[in-house]
């Protein structure tokens, strides 16, 4: 009996130690393998790193690399159907990877006017404007970065945490609609309007993905890939979208204009903005060209009084006719004309040009396709000596 215990006790015994022995060798093997996993992907990062340069896609912005849409549109002046189409970066334009910079890259930075969602591919006037410098000799990208209803305080952020990251020659800012069309009763931070919050909120990341499409390229790459081939052609219907009024456009416009002295914070922040472009653009050897926006704002039609905008002002709602938002985005226009005198910067005045032509718009601020071609030889014109060598 004493024998078979002891047996049963040294068999026990050399179980325990083959366990142990088999656990440390797992142990060991996951150890191996894990660490030979995080070193691949380490020179894979940095290979990535070195193939390609340049960020290959903001991950925390509004933008999705190689998107394919098919628009279906229901406007006058605009065709019934097109494409939109983005690059690796998100932006409408060309297609760059181990080639870019082989041709003058150019950004333009604007709003819902600039990515012009309703007009396809080739007819935008960012397109446009490719096209007609390449006709005068001058080897251009042109990337389109809008983005829908963000204002100066955005472009800011967009240039300064990212586009400065591409190296560009030139940008354009798209300046004024949106900046008009504003909380004025929000903070007197730069970011008051509610869409410049959630625009600043969103370009943090905070979920596991989002941090490793921030902060890795490989991961960036293998997205942008994922894309790319299984990318399908997104039908896109904007038949219905707005083609009513607003509702706040219904109301009454009101008598009582916000005093100049309350406007002061507002336009204040609207000039640091435009000086913090400028000086963001010189600290990056950028050269800064800014557009003031053409908006169907009049004061010398049968529209002039009809409501236009609707603003929470004092803690009350004001509705503004045509008339006066047009006197207010005159302010706009004078107040960037003027910080661009003082600093030599570049600045066309679209909005004098094109704003008595109804056939160009769709709505005061979007453009129909005649609009686009008439943007496009207009910049292509002010534009084309300021990028020859």
């Amino acid at each position: 009996m004493k024998n078979i215990l002891q047996e049963s006790l040294q068999l026990i015994l050399r179980l325990g130690k083959t366990r142990v022995t088999w656990i440390g060798s797992a142990i060991r093997s996951t150890v191996l393998v894990l660490g030979t996993l995080v070193l691949l992907a380490l020179l894979l990062e940095v290979f990535t790193r070195f193939l390609f340069p340049y960020p290959l896609f903001p991950p925390v912005f509004d933008y999705k690399p190689f998107t394919s849409q098919h628009i279906l549109v229901n406007r006058e002046g605009c065709g019934k159907a097109g494409t939109l189409t983005t690059n690796q970066w998100g932006f409408r334009g060309p297609v760059r990877f181990f080639s870019y910079g082989k041709f003058m890259p150019v950004f333009v930075v604007g709003n819902s006017a600039t990515l012009c969602r309703n007009i396809t591919d080739t007819l935008v006037w960012t397109y446009r404007l490719q096209t007609g410098l390449r006709s005068k000799g001058i080897r251009a990208d042109i990337y389109n970065a809008g983005i829908g209803a963000i204002t100066s305080a955005s472009y800011v952020y967009l240039f300064d945490k990212y586009i400065s990251q591409l190296y560009p020659k030139a940008v354009l800012f798209y300046m004024g609609t949106r900046d008009l069309d504003i909380n004025l009763s929000g903070s007197r931070r730069n970011f008051g309007n509610v869409i410049d919050k959630n625009f600043v909120a969103k370009s943090i990341p905070t979920t596991l993905p989002q941090r490793l499409l921030a902060y890795s390229s490989l991961s960036r790459a293998c997205y942008a890939a994922w894309r790319l081939l299984t990318g399908r052609v997104e039908v896109v219907d904007y038949r219905s979208a707005a083609l009513s009024p607003q509702d706040s456009c219904r109301l009454t416009p009101s008598d009582s204009v916000p005093p100049d002295d309350s406007l002061l914070p507002w336009f204040k922040n609207y000039r640091e903005n435009i000086q913090t472009l400028v000086t963001l653009c010189r600290r990056n050897s950028v050269t800064p060209i800014f557009v003031f926006a053409p908006a169907a704002y009049t004061c010398d039609s049968p529209a002039a009084n009809t409501p236009s905008a609707r603003f929470k002002f004092m803690e009350r709602t004001i509705v503004l006719s045509s008339c006066k938002m047009a006197l207010l985005y005159e302010r706009l226009g004078s107040s960037l004309f003027e910080i661009c005198k003082d600093n030599n910067v570049a600045c066309i005045d679209l909005n004098s040009r094109i704003k008595s032509i109804p056939s160009c718009f769709i709505d005061e601020t979007h453009f129909s396709e005649k609009g686009c071609a008439v943007i496009g030889y207009e910049l292509c014109e002010f534009v084309a000596p300021l990028l020859k060598p």
